[in-house]
């Protein structure tokens, strides 16, 4: 939470937003077939993120998401 992706494939922030803009990773979950019985795609994460000042204004309705696969 709150740290840098794991970029699988491209950069995560890059795919999502602009270069002006500051996006905050909020959160990111990992494929774990075996004990949680989720696979994103074949073995992804998912990111979810938000703008910097959205964050600050407590905008959750503005948080955007994507998947990366192996």
């Amino acid at each position: 939470m709150l740290g840098e992706p794991f970029n699988v494939q491209n950069d995560v922030f890059e795919e999502l937003y602009d270069n002006d803009e500051e996006p905050v990773l909020l959160f990111q979950i990992d494929s774990d077939e075996e004990e949680l019985g989720v696979m994103w795609g074949d073995s992804g994460l998912l990111y979810f993120c938000i703008k910097k000042e959205e964050l600050l204004r407590k905008q959750f309705d503005k948080v955007t998401f994507t998947l990366q696969c192996f």
